[in-house]
This record gives C-alpha cells, structure tokens and sequence, in this order.
C-alpha cells in the first residue's frame, strides 16, 4: 500500500511504526526520536522509518514523496518464499509424472 504526499517547505509529517518514504523530487531531512544521527533524504533515495518511537521527515525545499508500509516482520518474504516453493515442488511433480509417462513406469 503507497500513497503520495507533497511538502512545502518547512512542513513537515510525523510517523511512528512501519512506515517508508521515497523521495520522487526534492529533499527531506530525517530525525528519528532515539537516534542521535539525522538524515537527508534526496531524490531517487528511499528511507525506511520503522523504528521504536517518532520519526519526523521535514522537507528542506519542495518535495513529492511516496509513502509506504514496511515489512518488518518479513511476512511478504515469507509468503513469496512458500509460493515458490510450492511452485518449484509442483514443477517436480510435474516433470516426474512426464518421465514416467516417457519411459513407460507408472
């Protein structure tokens, strides 16, 4: 799920969770609430701001992000990976009754 958000200067939004941001123009300063380092974020970058507490992203100039949720728990991963893996076991399966019908076992 995306959605697309576009800044002024000086405006900024707040997250807190499992949110990302992708940078499509412009330039963003990233502050996260317990991390003593800061961000800037430019064009063609993409951040993501699930961590423990309040991320602010304010923009230093004009800027149209795209915002997304993260996976943080790897739950798409793990989808994509049981998907292919039951593929690949079909193709097996599929392959084997081919074999069998090739050389007459079966």
């Amino acid at each position: 799920m995306t959605a697309m958000a576009f800044l002024n200067r000086g405006e900024l939004l707040r997250f807190v969770g499992d949110a990302g941001i992708h940078v499509l123009e412009g330039k963003v300063w990233v502050t996260h609430d317990r991390d003593d380092a800061d961000y800037f974020v430019g064009r063609g970058a993409a951040m993501d701001l699930a961590r423990p507490g309040l991320t602010v992203v304010s923009a230093t100039e004009p800027t149209l992000l795209e915002l997304y949720r993260v996976d943080p728990t790897g739950v798409r991963r793990s989808i994509q990976r049981s998907s292919e893996t039951a593929r690949n076991r079909a193709l097996f399966l599929a392959m084997g009754r081919g074999l069998r019908a090739l050389f007459g076992r079966g």
